[in-house]
């Protein structure tokens, strides 16, 4: 196992929780405030989970995709933080979205890298950049 598959599989266990700690609270954010359309709670939660069967498959694509859509995320969320009234919970969800867009970078990259030398054969890597 590379030292780039080890720590693809590691990011991708973090990026899991932390995609299920941000799903987790758009949906209670929707529920806890009254706004329990189908349709703002959908629009919040389904961009999300689109992703998670690539993630399952190991698909670089898929984290680097996530990361667009995080962006969206970060700006809803930049914008909500300077309203007056935000909570300490706004605050971890931008952490959150932060953390998990560098680790999806991360991943992408250490996917890319273990696929290349694993289709090469080559089952040691000889370099630990990255």
């Amino acid at each position: 196992m590379t030292t780039f598959t080890q720590k693809a599989a590691i990011s991708r266990k973090i990026i899991f929780i932390l995609l299920a700690l941000l799903i987790f609270y758009y949906l209670w954010s929707h529920l806890s405030t009254g706004i329990n359309t189908v349709f703002r709670t959908t629009v919040s939660t389904v961009p999300l989970l689109m992703f998670v069967p690539g993630m399952v498959y190991r698909k670089y694509r898929a984290a680097s995709l996530l990361c667009f859509v995080l962006l969206l995320y970060f700006m809803v969320t930049v914008q909500s933080l300077f309203t007056p009234g935000n909570t300490v919970i706004e605050s971890l969800v931008m952490a959150d979205i932060v953390i998990l867009f560098t680790l999806s970078m991360f991943y992408s990259r250490w996917q890319q890298r273990a696929d290349v030398f694993e289709a090469a054969g080559n089952p040691s890597n000889q370099t630990s950049e990255g």
